[in-house]
Parts: C-alpha cells; sequence; structure tokens
C-alpha cells in the first residue's frame, strides 16, 4: 500500500467512521487509480464520493442514481434501463469510483466547450443541486487539510523526517 493510499484511507474513516478500514483501503486504492489514470484530483473525487453517497456502494436513489458517485441512468454510461452487467458496475464500489472518474472529465470537457456559459465544471456534477460546486469545493479543501495531517502521522510511522 502507498503512503497516499494509506493517507486516503484515512481520510475516507474519517469523514465516514462507519466505513472499516478494510473497505476504506479498497476504495482507496481505487481512488488513487482513477485520480491517475484520468488526471483528476484525488481530494475532488473523494469529496464527489463522500456528498453523493457517503461511501455506501449500493446506494440506489429514488432518481435513479446508482453507487459510489450516484451516476443516473441513461446517462453517458447507461440507457435509461440499464443491462445486468452495467448494474453490477453501477453497484460495484472499484467500477463505479472509476466511472466517476471519467464522468468528471466528460463534465470537465463539456464545461471547456461552453466557455464562459459555465462558471464552474464541478456543478455540472449535480446540477440540479444549487451551490453543488461551492460545497463540494469546500468540503475538498477540509479533505486537504485531513490529508496533510494524516501525511505527517504516516510519515512519523514510517520514519520518514516530517517537514
Amino acid at each position: 500500500m502507498t503512503t497516499l493510499t494509506t493517507i486516503i484511507a484515512a481520510v475516507i474513516v474519517t469523514l465516514q467512521p462507519k466505513v472499516t478500514p478494510e473497505r476504506a483501503e479498497v476504495y482507496a486504492v481505487a481512488i488513487e487509480q482513477t485520480a491517475r489514470k484520468y488526471d483528476v484530483d484525488w481530494t475532488l473525487l473523494t469529496a464527489i464520493i463522500n456528498r453523493e453517497s457517503h461511501f455506501q456502494p449500493y446506494n440506489i436513489s429514488r432518481t435513479n442514481d446508482y453507487g459510489m458517485g450516484q451516476h443516473h441512468c441513461p446517462s453517458f454510461y447507461c440507457g435509461k434501463h440499464p443491462t445486468p452487467e452495467q448494474k453490477a458496475c453501477l453497484l460495484d464500489a472499484v467500477c463505479n469510483i472509476d466511472l466517476t472518474g471519467q464522468e468528471l472529465v466528460y463534465k470537465k470537457k463539456t464545461c471547456a466547450r461552453k466557455g464562459k456559459r459555465c462558471a464552474d465544471w464541478v456543478q455540472m456534477y449535480n446540477p440540479g443541486s444549487k451551490g453543488y460546486a461551492q460545497r463540494t469545493r469546500a468540503l475538498e479543501a477540509q479533505i486537504k487539510q485531513m490529508a496533510a495531517k494524516h501525511r505527517v502521522l504516516v510519515e512519523r510511522l514510517e520514519g520518514k523526517p516530517v517537514l
């Protein structure tokens, strides 16, 4: 497990104490891999997942949003009625975290095409929720602070000099 994975897992447990350390580690590995794969900040990815599902992978909303990232069908990934394979991915934590990364990239590109008409691409992730981007960015800032504290603890445990 990398130092970053350890830090992400600690942040997840701090945000959602009901998530076991073992599950947090699985989620942390997926978040770290997805962030690298799609060039998305892991703190933003973590903030969105926390806001959308509180790290509950089997969450299905009354508006047909699925899993960790609360992906809606129909969307870029599935039609109005997801196939059994799509539904399995939507409810699998690791697959859903990857979908969240894909959707963030899609929203960012869409916002860039809109230019000045798009104030913050994070708002596009949940456009029906007024102030979503502002609240998500505030949570992202809190996660960065938590990560800094956890980094110091991890580096002490690893015997690295703390700068």
